[in-house]
């Protein structure tokens, strides 16, 4: 009789043992349905959230790099360099990048939008200089340009007086594009004779407005604790040349009311920047964070948007380390009581197997015979696993972020993880987190599920093998 045949007839025939495997294997697939269905929302969630952050860069110091510098260390500390940000930005990763250097200036004609209502005793502006034509936060998405222009290549290289304001700001100012922007860049020192503030150097600035821009920020006062951040209204962007000029005349300006300051006139030529790179993809993001590296003095860092996934996804990675624990755990329990559970059954059958091997049967059919029926009991309930591991994982995920939140205490609010107090760049919590988090039904959980559970099947047979392997006919038969 053909061994396939025999194999099939034994599972019929011996149906309590069968029934048997059949529950032990069962119940394994679903410890193990149910860790890989939770490790598997986890990445989903991870590779989720990551992509919807972007694989924007940024360079800054690394302050635990710099916390036992010695002052001659400080002294001579190198500052990002245009040159190096170019470096980086040649990079195959990068899409396209930008480098900004930053000012405040004053202004006695304009009025500050704060949608908070409240009234504001100095008009300051932001200035961020751009060294990118089309503007990174309009091309990024942060912001819309809602009339005019962005700037132009000849404007970034000539550093013309030209600027992008908010529609809140026009608004507010009855601005238009076309229309000249005054603002006074001005010096104050303290007057230690008056023992007041007076004002030291001042020079009018005149930019034309060429763009209007609409900033996308949330402003429900109730999500924001009451209070809205009025920057992003009142920023206005310019070439990168119009800060420097106006930066370098605030330096020389403070060295002639500070002759004694210690400023040299090296720090009149001396930018200082923040470089921007948006990458390609973000799965690159290793790579260009390392090769970025060489082109920086070893005290800074590189800061990619998706890092603000790990700093709030601490009760998603609990739960992925944990599912991946109790698969480990599962495999190896499996393996070990499907051994020895087969073992067992084969010594019951040991009288049978000594005949087929004394009729001239091969041991490779007589293991065949057996593997094919380990093997069609635990597809069989592997298949019934499918489903029950997907409302046990459901349920075990829930399980997890209760133990989680007693591991880490609960607030008066709820429960408190550690994680996020960590600085969060990308602005997502983790309610965002845990709202992209969920148990589904996929062709990789079922592929993923028939692999572990046939290859850990197969692993459990190794035992079972070697046994017959070392059967003796003649003296089972005597």
């Amino acid at each position: 009789m053909n061994f396939m045949k025999r194999a099939f007839l034994s599972l019929i025939r011996r149906k309590g043992k069968s029934l048997i495997l059949l529950v032990i294997i069962f119940i394994l697939s679903n410890v193990m349905a149910g860790s890989i269905a939770i490790g598997q929302a986890s990445r989903n969630v991870e590779k989720t959230m990551k992509q919807q952050l972007g694989a924007n860069a940024t360079v800054e110091m690394d302050w635990e790099k710099m916390q036992n510098w010695t002052e001659e260390q400080w002294q001579n500390i190198q500052y990002v360099t245009p040159s190096m940000a170019d470096q980086i930005g040649a990079l195959p990763y990068v899409k396209y990048y930008d480098y900004n250097s930053e000012a405040y200036i004053n202004s006695t004609t304009l009025k500050m939008y704060d949608p908070n209502m409240m009234d504001q005793q100095y008009n300051y502006f932001p200035l961020r200089g751009v060294n990118y034509a089309p503007v990174l936060d309009i091309a990024n998405g942060t912001a819309d340009l809602v009339e005019g222009r962005v700037f132009s290549d000849e404007d970034i290289a000539k550093a013309n007086y030209v600027v992008l304001i908010s529609d809140k700001l026009a608004e507010q100012n009855n601005l238009f594009v076309g229309d000249i922007v005054m603002l006074n860049n001005e010096i104050r020192i303290w007057d230690q004779a008056t023992n007041q503030e007076s004002v030291f150097a001042t020079r009018d600035i005149a930019l034309e407005i060429i763009g209007i821009f609409s900033p996308k920020v949330n402003t429900n006062q109730e999500e924001n604790g009451g209070w809205i951040d009025y920057t992003p209204f009142n920023r206005m962007y310019v070439p990168n040349g119009v800060v420097h000029a106006e930066n370098r005349w605030m330096t020389e300006q403070y060295m002639i009311a500070y002759p004694d300051s210690g400023i040299t006139p090296d720090q009149l030529e001396r930018v200082y920047i923040n470089p921007v790179f948006v990458l390609n993809n973000p799965e690159e993001v290793e790579s260009f964070r390392t090769e970025a590296m060489t082109y920086l003095p070893d005290y800074y860092k590189v800061n990619v948007s998706s890092d603000a996934y790990d700093s709030v996804a601490g009760p998603i990675k609990f739960i992925g380390s944990l599912s991946n624990t109790i698969l480990y755990v599962a495999i190896g329990a499996t393996i070990l009581i499907l051994s020895l559970v087969v073992i067992l059954f084969l010594r019951d059958r040991k009288h049978e197997l000594g005949i087929y091997l004394s009729l001239g049967e091969s041991k490779s059919k007589v293991m065949a015979q057996i593997l094919i029926e380990v093997v069609a009991i635990a597809v069989l309930g592997i298949t019934l696993s499918l489903f029950t591991g997907n409302s046990i994982a459901e349920a075990t995920s829930q399980s997890m972020m209760d133990l989680r939140a007693g591991i880490e205490g609960d607030g008066p609010d709820g429960p408190i993880y550690r994680d996020s107090m960590i600085y969060n760049p990308g602005g997502i919590t983790e309610e965002d987190v845990m709202e992209a988090y969920s148990i589904e039904f996929s062709w990789d959980y079922v592929l993923i599920l028939y692999g572990v559970g046939v290859g850990t099947v197969l692993l459990s047979s190794i035992a079972p093998m070697i046994y017959i392997l070392r059967l003796k006919p003649k003296k089972i038969m005597m």
